[in-house]
């Protein structure tokens, strides 16, 4: 699998079952020709729409493998709360 900063192995492993059209990531865009892509927050490459991840990544992410990476997010730390709350319910502490 391929190096990124801001996709966790499995959320690379799930980004495999998109398509392949276009690379799923652009790592290192301050040094590349993508440079202009972190004043606009994003780019078009290979037919695929990029969001800039500025901060600590330095990386384009394409749109579709952001959006199936924020609901797999969003669905584990939805999960995290349930098993929370259901472990405070079985301590009668909720």
């Amino acid at each position: 699998m391929e190096h990124t900063n801001y996709l966790t192995a499995d959320e690379v492993g799930a980004a495999q079952t998109l398509h392949k059209l276009a690379p799923y990531s652009v790592a290192n865009i301050s040094t590349s020709i993508f440079s202009v892509s972190r004043h606009f927050g994003g780019m078009r490459f290979n037919g695929g729409g990029y969001t800039y991840m500025g901060n600590h990544y330095d990386e384009c992410v394409r749109d579709d493998v952001l959006r199936l990476v924020t609901k797999r997010r969003k669905a584990g730390a939805k999960a995290a709360t349930k098993a929370v709350l259901a472990q405070a319910e079985q301590m009668d502490l909720y």
